[in-house]
């Protein structure tokens, strides 16, 4: 245990000195500390990947840098020219970072970190499935995000790019409106620092994604059901 906590000190270590040294020719310098990093990230989604197929009995774990988000950045179309992001981004679920299904990620960033679960900005097919589910189902979505152990953990939705209005494929009286106006699904859980060097961390995040395992639920049956029209 104390080998594991070990690994995400110098985890947090590197991406802190990142954040100040977000740079080629720092980074070039540092690439031993990066490939250090990326082992001791290796050790932490094999971790969750084993715990999460205790959960989601159907989840089969492939390889750590299957569920990884890059750390180089695309800069071609952005005004921000930093190489590197300042962050490790973590998406697990059957096809990894790439997959278009709900599933559970861990953003770590120092003093932003936070466990999350849902749908980002899905392709239109699929909001579309979500959102005839959650016409005709409003209820059981209900039940799931508005019980209050899951909104003690997460809170609100995150709403950044939530519509003004219903889409105009739904009826206007909608009693589940306010819900077909979101774009992303996403429950949300803030943690601290320090909480990523505790020796539960691993055992808390699991714990997490257990309480987003309905959400998910419900979302990949939406999915799965507009795949078989």
């Amino acid at each position: 245990m104390t080998e594991q906590i070990a690994q995400r000190k110098q985890l947090f270590t590197f991406l802190s000195k990142l954040i100040q040294n977000n740079n080629r020719d720092w980074f070039q310098e540092h690439k031993s500390d990066y490939d250090l990093m990326r082992k001791n990230l290796e050790h932490l989604v094999h971790q969750l990947g084993e715990g999460l197929m205790q959960i989601e009995p159907n989840f089969k774990f492939t390889k750590a840098g299957d569920y990884t988000f890059r750390i180089y950045r695309d800069v071609r179309f952005s005004k921000d020219k930093s190489p590197y992001k300042n962050h490790i981004g973590i998406y697990m679920i059957n096809g990894g970072r790439k997959s278009p299904m709900a599933g559970y990620y861990v953003h770590l960033q120092p003093g932003e970190s936070f466990i999350a679960g849902g749908l980002f900005r899905p392709e239109t097919k699929i909001l579309r499935a979500v959102r005839d589910e959650l016409h005709f189902d409003q209820k059981g979505f209900e039940k799931i995000v508005l019980n209050k152990g899951f909104q003690s953990v997460f809170g609100s939705f995150w709403a950044e790019d939530k519509l003004k209005r219903i889409p105009r494929d739904f009826p206007k009286d909608s009693p589940a409106g306010e819900w077909l106006k979101y774009k992303s699904f996403i429950a949300m859980h803030h943690f601290d620092d320090a909480d990523f060097t505790k020796a539960d961390f691993i055992e808390t995040t699991l714990n997490i994604f257990r309480k987003i395992k309905p959400l998910n639920d419900f979302l990949n049956n939406a999915i799965a059901l507009s795949q078989e029209d």
